[in-house]
Formats: structure tokens, C-alpha cells, sequence
């Protein structure tokens, strides 16, 4: 079993452990075999990561967690700005949070 983001879920991964929203209602079941529809209720309903059964999940963008500390705090800083009136501890909100910054770091490390 492996934490995967959204953003690195491919169609045909089973999932290991029921997907619940914020209020614990099951979204989807252990052992369901993702399609894109799948894909599309995990983005609405802004679920960030889901266990994905399997040893060799190395499907993980390496880039993802991995972003410099220093250059991590300016772009929380500089992204932050651009969502100051939103409400971060949303799940949907907070994912746009983490993929504004994992984007433009990635802008910045391509030039």
C-alpha cells in the first residue's frame, strides 16, 4: 500500500482502504478499480491522497514532497497571497493550494 495524490492516480490502480469525505461518508470502496469517473469524484470532492494497494507505487512524481525548503517558503508565501480570502483548511481549496506551488516550482526548475 502506497499514499498516492491525486494528481498521480492512474486509471486501472485498486484502492486499499475505503476513500470517506470530510464527514466520513464512504466516497469509494477497498478494492475498487479506478476509472476516470473515479478520477473526477476524487478532484470534486477535493480529496488530496488515497491508499492505492500494490508494492511497486513508484508511479510517484519524484518531484512531489521533494521541493527545496527555502524555495517551498517563498512559493507558500507568494501562492498564499493569490488565496489570502479562501478558507485553507478546505480540502478542495487546500489541493489547489499544494498543486499552485508544486506547479510553479516546477515552472521554476524548467526555466
Amino acid at each position: 500500500m502506497a499514499q498516492v495524490t491525486l494528481d498521480n492516480l492512474v486509471v486501472g490502480m485498486i484502492i486499499a482502504s475505503d476513500v470517506c469525505d470530510r464527514s466520513g461518508r464512504r466516497l469509494l470502496a477497498t478494492g475498487t478499480n479506478l476509472t476516470n469517473k473515479h478520477l473526477l469524484t476524487l478532484r470534486s470532492w477535493g480529496i488530496p491522497t488515497i491508499e492505492i494497494a500494490g508494492e511497486d507505487i513508484d508511479r510517484q512524481d519524484p518531484a512531489t514532497g521533494s521541493i527545496d525548503p527555502a524555495l517551498r517558503s517563498i512559493l507558500e508565501e507568494e501562492v498564499g497571497r493569490r488565496f489570502k480570502r479562501m478558507d485553507l483548511s478546505h480540502p478542495a481549496v487546500s489541493t489547489l493550494f499544494e498543486m499552485c506551488i508544486e506547479r510553479m516550482a516546477k515552472e521554476r526548475k524548467n526555466g
